[in-house]
């Protein structure tokens, strides 16, 4: 299941576009709600939308325009309903529901903001799709089962933690059955190689994979230093070769990136 999943995940890389949004990158999540708001008042400014309680015209003509944060905020209106709780931080303050709802139409928002690199938008696709599947990871289909777990891992690796742990929680059950392994060792080294498989000019994304489980499997009883080493130099070497991620994960890790903490061979 977990070589049917990277290879999903790659598929899904693969066949998205390259669009620009004239608004920037996707919000993170270490300043997401900043972001946002920041977001929605370009959004007004460039539309002439200054109501509030119309940011549906907002999202929908920012999500043409393949900004993903539009496309995540058009997929939240689309398939919530904030008449009375209308709280949520990704939308403005008073906003009127839309009537009627059109969750297929929010979901496929949901996806296009997973594609334009949102790993909000790439988290919330995925709850979204296997709540529409019934809610039951272990009862969904594998083909549910396996897109769940692709754009769960797209969101990790565009930096949102909650994806991670959630991503890494499927997998494991997935792969023993319920039981808890004292290692997952073996897991990594799956990941890696056929990530390795796909890594190359045309897919950054799957070298950027490749080196963190390396990095991953250096922290586990069976990992080694020289794994640790080796994960880092591809991470430093797809960062090199323009992958954002990479970079971006490269400053948080630190030294881990610095060739000069690495031993010679």
């Amino acid at each position: 299941m977990i070589i049917l999943a990277v290879l999903a995940f790659a598929s899904l890389f693969l066949t998205a576009q390259a669009k620009a949004s004239p608004y920037g990158p996707p919000c993170e999540a270490e300043d997401y709600n900043a972001c946002y708001a920041a977001k929605i008042l370009r959004f007004k400014s460039d539309f002439g939308v200054l109501s509030p309680e119309r940011p549906f015209d907002l999202f929908s003509q920012a999500c043409e325009r393949n900004d993903a944060d539009g496309c995540f905020g058009l997929g939240t209106m689309l398939r919530r309903d904030f008449s009375n709780d209308n709280s949520d931080a990704s939308l403005p303050e008073n906003v009127e529901a839309v009537t009627p709802l059109d969750r297929d139409a929010g979901l496929r928002a949901y996806e296009k903001a997973c594609e334009l690199n949102s790993a909000m938008g790439c988290a919330t696709y995925g709850v979204e799709l296997l709540e529409d599947a019934g809610g039951d990871f272990e009862a969904a289909t594998p083909i549910i089962q396996s897109s769940f777990l692709s754009v769960l891992k797209r969101s990790c690796l565009l930096g949102w933690s909650t994806s991670c742990e959630t991503y890494l929680d499927q997998v494991r059950l997935v792969n023993t059955d319920g039981e808890w392994p004292s290692s997952f060792a073996s897991l990594y080294d799956d990941e890696f190689d056929v990530a390795m498989q796909l890594c190359g000019p045309d897919d950054r994304m799957a070298c950027h994979q490749a080196a963190v489980a390396k990095l991953m499997k250096a922290f586990e009883p069976e990992g080694t230093d020289a794994e640790g080493y080796q994960g880092a130099r591809l991470l430093v070497e797809t960062c090199e070769n323009g992958y954002a991620e990479s970079c971006e994960l490269c400053t948080r890790l630190e030294d881990t990136c610095d060739p000069e903490t690495w031993p010679e061979n």
